[in-house]
């Protein structure tokens, strides 16, 4: 390895490069043969069970795997998603719902991120805002949209006349994915009835979808989210999820992610356009109450 003296502040910044792209443990100075060791591992066990290995053994082994705790990870996905179902079927509101999740242990995100990310904001309000997933400032503090993507958002919700009092705010998976990369169909799915829940006890008249992964979850579809943003269209919650109250019909809108407009500035003129579009509906709404 090279020698070179590096600064605190450059430390710093290389851990934080290596927790953002998800690596988890470090590279020893010397080569350590691992295969030598597994094969050492298996000569090991097989001379442990030769001078073990008896009916009466063989009997205890086989109660101590039936009584074990099945792992998530061999369970299918379907059961999985059953589970979750039934988790948020019985919460009877948000505190409940988000103390169900933390116990809930069916989406893999959660064995490397380091706490739930629920909600943020009042969940009296009419509008309901879903993101995609907690990035690496949410993992940290427990809230949605706390970095430079959630300042953005804050400054988008100020130029219409809203702030977090005045919005609920959450993500489609709960936890946040390693390296921010985008979460997979079965962390979705393991996450979606919370989710469901989550718009069944807030029942907002107006849902406003941030990004492309939490466009095509709401509305099942994989159109791009270019050609999905600014347009009004119903979600529909009716055997969806859970079936604990009436059915929903939510009016719904897509925009850009605000991570997305920090990478791609040019498109802000779009999102603000989607902003205008959400201000008129929040009007209306203000109008006829």
């Amino acid at each position: 390895m090279t020698n070179h003296n590096i600064n605190f502040d450059e430390d710093l910044a290389m851990l934080e490069y290596y927790q953002a792209v998800g690596v988890n443990l470090a590279v020893e100075e010397k080569t350590i043969d691992r295969f030598a060791d597994a094969k050492n591992n298996i000569e090991n066990h097989k001379e442990n069970n030769k001078q073990h290995t008896t009916p009466e053994n063989k009997a205890n082994i086989s109660n101590i795997i039936s009584q074990k705790k099945i792992s998530q990870e061999n369970v299918p996905q379907e059961n999985i998603t059953q589970q979750a179902k039934d988790l948020a079927r019985s919460a009877k509101n948000l505190s409940e719902l988000e103390e169900l999740m933390k116990g809930f242990d069916g989406c893999t995100l959660k064995k490397r991120a380091t706490q739930i990310v629920f909600c943020d904001g009042n969940p009296k309000s009419d509008i309901m805002i879903i993101g995609e997933a907690p990035s690496r400032d949410d993992d940290i503090e427990g809230k949605p949209f706390v970095g430079r993507s959630g300042q953005l958002l804050d400054r988008m919700l100020k130029a219409i006349g809203l702030d977090r009092s005045k919005v609920y705010i959450t993500n489609i998976v709960a936890w946040r994915p390693p390296g921010n990369r985008n979460p997979t169909a079965s962390e979705i799915a393991s996450c979606l009835p919370f989710l469901h829940r989550q718009i069944e006890l807030i029942k907002p008249k107006i849902i406003l979808t941030l990004g492309a992964p939490a466009a095509h979850t709401i509305f099942s579809c994989k159109t791009p989210i270019s050609k999905l943003r600014g347009k009004w269209q119903q979600f529909e919650l009716n055997n969806l999820s859970i079936k604990t109250l009436d059915n929903l019909s939510i009016k719904t809108l897509a925009t850009f992610h605000p991570t997305f407009l920090l990478r791609q500035p040019a498109q802000k003129a779009q999102a603000w356009q989607d902003l205008l579009t959400l201000k008129t509906a929040l009007d209306e709404l203000t109008n006829n109450a």
